[in-house]
């Protein structure tokens, strides 16, 4: 009866342990380098821009 509800559990760890290695390249393996693409949605602008906002 244990081997019921134990087996289940084991067989999902080991399918999502094989999904993993195969987005990420396995076990151990360093990721590449990948050029990351720079953000033009700020046009020149700085990050934080301040706004005053006057009430009344």
């Amino acid at each position: 009866m244990p081997i019921l509800f134990l087996t289940p559990p084991i067989i999902a760890l080991k399918l999502m342990v094989e999904g993993y290695q195969e987005a990420y390249g396995g076990v151990g393996e360093k990721r590449k380098d990948v050029p990351v693409a720079e953000d033009t949605r700020l046009n020149g602008k700085e990050d934080f821009e301040r706004v005053d906002l006057k009430i009344g």
